[in-house]
């Protein structure tokens, strides 16, 4: 039983992770997100998160092999690009809501105004929507990653 110890610890924060996703889910947040996420950086963040997680899954599996140095030092590199493909989603949410900014000058009808209202509103939802899901993802992988770590030096 103390050999699947870590293994279980990992399988308790990772399916709590998949708990907040399937409320997430139940409250429209994630069809929300596609919706307003036209980048999909979000859903690819989402996808790369399940992926290291389950890479997580067999560490703490193997916890005590030799060299699984390499295979943790690859998830906290994953983790880390979790908050970085976040804000490369920000960078393009804002170029996405000011590049409609950009026009000549001259007289504006409330259409013109309102649709660049719109414009900018789906730019800033970009921005807004993949900042938080690379930082959730990569808060989780990391509990996972400190969790087989925890098991590693025991």
């Amino acid at each position: 039983m103390e050999k699947l110890k870590p293994f279980l610890m990992w399988w308790i924060v990772f399916v709590t992770s998949l708990v907040g996703f399937g409320f997430a889910s139940q409250f429209g947040l994630i069809e929300q997100m596609w919706v307003l996420d036209i980048s999909k950086i979000s859903s690819f963040i989402i996808s790369l998160y399940i992926l290291f997680s389950i890479v997580c899954g067999w560490t703490a599996w193997h916890v005590n092999r030799k060299n699984i140095d390499r295979i943790i030092s690859i998830e906290w590199f994953a983790s880390n690009n979790f908050i970085r493909l976040g804000l490369i989603g920000t960078v393009i949410g804002f170029i996405l809501a000011f590049s409609e900014l950009i026009v000549p000058t001259g007289s504006f009808s409330i259409s013109d105004i309102k649709s660049l209202i719109q414009v900018i509103a789906e730019g800033i939802a970009v921005a807004f929507i993949t900042t938080l899901v690379g930082l959730i993802c990569s808060t989780f992988l990391q509990i996972q990653i400190v969790v087989i770590e925890h098991f590693k030096n025991d």
